[in-house]
């Protein structure tokens, strides 16, 4: 199955250690770039 991430769900993933889950659960995982852009990029300032 493909799944399009959304930020929320990346960030609490992260939160809570469980990234990996999304590999594990979907066979393919899809991330917009402006998702990847707010969650890496702009998500190094928030820190």
């Amino acid at each position: 199955m493909i799944v399009v991430s959304d930020s929320t769900i990346l960030i609490g993933l992260v939160k809570i250690g469980k990234l990996d889950l999304l590999k594990e659960i979907f066979s393919r995982v899809f991330i917009p770039e402006e998702v990847f852009t707010e969650v890496v990029e702009r998500g190094k300032t928030w820190v």
